[in-house]
């Protein structure tokens, strides 16, 4: 496991902390190599992005097997194996990932009412119990996996960040609805080497207070929920303000994106917007195209477009549905989003 990990349920208590000491603790922290604050998990999946991402004819081995040991992982769950039974679906059945489409789906209120029968017996203590941000409704439990699911996200993410020249450690600012108590609209995170402005706060009373903390913090990329930097850029615009620095590029993910508000935030900060998809349960990761379009990275989970009677979909809309891929813990086989 990696240090990330075991100091996650320290997290709270390390924000509550006055900024002095957070400061401290937080750059010290820093310091460290990545290898072991991100264990070695993470340096295998940022050399495993780079080599699929330049060799296509890989990927498809890559996510068979993944695929099949995800299968074999859930055989070992009282979950899988009565509900598979259920559907007349045999383990034994299924030799590649070409015979997804008959395995039964699952959702949200799968994971609600069997939490715990989906969890791998053997690899219970690996586990780590997280929620989704319940933005479509009641948060739901889940677990990720100690040493592997931080560390792949992370690797993975900033794979998507580097192609607008993002490394790891590059100053960036973060405009997210973050409670960072006592009406405090900023605060510096030394750990991630990040000017934190709680977009709660952001008014028109407040904006020369953002742009001035941005001036003084220079970062190289801002990182912020779509809908806090549309009303950033919004109510600059309306005042004629303007940032005396431009940064490299926004980083956006989380919620919608849409094509008036990236071109808006791009003519107000003189920044690229690069947005993507993704979700909680770490199942799909997509980057987004100049287009408005999705290209979902197979090799980071399996992802479906099904219509409402779960058959692809394969013009205009439809349904999300993904299969996790490096998760012994508790895996998710087809688990449909509210996406």
């Amino acid at each position: 496991m990696n240090i990330e990990d075991k100091l996650y349920k320290f997290l709270d208590l390390y924000y509550a902390l006055p900024q002095p000491i957070s400061y401290l603790i937080g750059s010290t922290y820093r310091l460290l190599p990545i290898s072991i604050t991100m264990g070695s998990k993470y340096q295998e999946f940022s050399e495993l992005c780079i080599e699929l991402a330049n060799d296509q004819d890989l990927i498809g081995e890559y996510v068979n097997h993944e695929f099949i040991r995800t299968v074999h992982a859930a055989e070992k769950t009282k979950f899988y194996k009565s509900h598979y039974a259920e559907h007349g679906v045999s383990f034994s059945s299924i030799k590649t990932k070409d015979d997804i489409s008959r395995l039964p789906r699952i959702d949200k209120d799968t994971l609600k009412e069997n939490l715990e029968d989906m969890i791998v017996p053997d690899q219970r203590e690996n586990g780590l119990y997280l929620t989704t941000g319940g933005s479509s409704g009641t948060p739901v439990g889940f677990m990720m996996e100690k040493g592997i699911s931080r560390a792949k996200e992370a690797a993975f993410i900033e794979h998507l960040w580097s192609s607008v020249g993002f490394r790891h450690g590059d100053r960036v600012a973060i405009i997210r609805g973050i409670a960072l108590g006592r009406d405090r609209i900023s605060r510096f995170e030394a750990i991630k080497n990040a000017l934190m402005l709680s977009s709660y706060h952001l008014t028109e009373a407040n904006v020369d207070y953002y742009i001035n903390e941005l001036n003084k913090y220079r970062p190289k990329f801002i990182q912020a929920y779509p809908s806090a930097i549309y009303l950033l850029a919004r109510l600059m615009h309306k005042l004629d303000k303007r940032l005396d620095f431009a940064p490299m590029a926004i980083l956006c993910g989380s919620e919608n994106l849409y094509d008036p508000h990236i071109k808006l935030a791009e003519d107000i900060f003189g920044a690229k917007v690069l947005g993507w998809y993704g979700h909680a349960e770490k199942v799909m990761l997509a980057p987004r195209g100049s287009r408005g379009e999705y290209s979902f990275l197979e090799y980071y989970g399996v992802t479906e477009l099904l219509d409402d009677q779960g058959k692809p979909v394969t013009e205009g809309s439809g349904v999300l549905c993904g299969t996790s891929l490096n998760h012994k813990v508790m895996p998710l086989i087809r688990y449909v989003t509210d996406d």
